[in-house]
């Protein structure tokens, strides 16, 4: 098993960085770092990176749909309509299943097929797919045809329907790490992985951990939606927290050169087209900041913000397109920040570091 890992998680080394022992690496396509404000001991220091290896590489060896001996990759090649799944498995579809609830039907994750006919994923096409084709693949696709019984049998009520995990379990993979670290008693730490992160306890010096939201490219400026003049943001906002988790999500992390972007509304089939370029979301769980932020980018602002409004200790930022502003050389000129009263209360300062 240790060899399957090595494929996926690259270890690096430990370090001190301002009171602090750092980790870093790479996992699941990205980079992660991890900061511990505990003291630990030689023999501890020594354990960590073969239990965060560990960790990190069950996660991709269940749910990584680029890992073709991964669980979901089996899974997504099983002609049986019922299968049973892991404990592991289970519990990161159930949260997604929560999150298509509550979203209704605005975060899917049996919407790979659509992602790929508009030219993302694995094998992608890169021709604009005809509205046949989108009505095809989306009658073929949803949420509904899925149901998971409490012996974690999983039904596919549509055959040849698959799965693809990847908005939310990197949001899985932080909360993992967290649970792992915790195991040995540390209280003050952060994990981030691919710029999901999650903090816990304080920083050394008690001051709180800051987690800096980058703004896309091609910005200008960002104008606040409480003061009508506008507020130059720069490159970096950043935000404190404590025993939260911070997940963004948002349409220009992935653009192909006709501007066309990753996040499928799983509802229409067509790449969403409400103006918001990214969304921010703070709660106790990665995995479910994860996949809120997917799934408030495709409901958009009016009803993203009914959505966080009836959950608990959850809050978003909203970044959107201004209409007036749509210059063809840059896209991204001007963006409007919406939040939820919780987010605005946690007071964003310009910064030039996180953490």
């Amino acid at each position: 098993m240790a060899k399957f890992f090595v494929f996926f998680v690259m270890i690096g080394n430990w370090f001190y960085v301002e009171g602090a022992t750092q980790f870093q690496g790479t996992t699941m396509g990205t980079s992660y770092q991890i900061l511990i404000e505990d003291p630990l001991s030689s023999e501890v220091q020594k354990e960590l990176p073969e239990a965060i290896s560990q960790v990190l590489g069950r996660v991709i060896e269940t749910l990584s749909h680029w890992e073709p001996r991964s669980e979901i990759s089996k899974l997504n090649r099983d002609p049986r309509s019922t299968v049973e799944i892991s404990a592991e498995f289970s519990k990161v579809l159930r949260e997604a299943l929560w999150v298509h609830r509550v979203s209704r039907g605005a975060f899917d994750v049996t919407v790979a097929p659509l992602v790929k006919l508009w030219g993302f994923g694995p094998m992608a096409n890169v021709e604009s797919p005809k509205m046949e084709s989108v009505i095809q693949i989306r009658s073929q696709t949803g949420m509904s045809k899925i149901a998971l019984d409490s012996q974690r049998r999983l039904r596919r009520l549509h055959s040849g329907l698959t799965l693809d995990l990847s908005a939310i379990a990197k949001g899985y993979a932080v909360d993992q790490v967290v649970e792992r670290l915790s195991s040995y008693g540390m209280k003050n730490l952060l994990v981030e992985i691919g710029g999901e992160v999650r903090a816990i306890g304080r920083k050394h010096d008690g001051s709180l951990w800051r987690v800096a939201i980058q703004m896309p490219k091609g910005i200008e400026k960002v104008l606040s939606s409480e003061e009508g003049g506008g507020e130059s943001f720069g490159l970096w906002k950043s935000i404190s927290v404590i025993d939260q988790a911070v997940a963004t999500s948002g349409t220009y992390e992935h653009r192909d050169s006709k501007g066309r972007h990753h996040i499928i509304d799983p509802r229409t089939g067509f790449p969403t087209q409400n103006g918001v370029v990214s969304v921010t979301v703070i709660t106790q769980s990665c995995m479910r900041a994860d996949a809120l932020a997917t799934a408030l980018v495709v409901m958009g602002v009016k009803e993203g913000l009914q959505l966080i409004s009836s959950l608990k200790e959850t809050d978003a930022l909203f970044l959107v397109e201004e209409p007036s502003s749509k210059i063809p050389t840059s896209p991204l000129n001007m963006l409007r920040a919406v939040s939820s009263p919780g987010f605005a209360k946690k007071r964003l300062v310009t910064s030039s570091r996180s953490h």
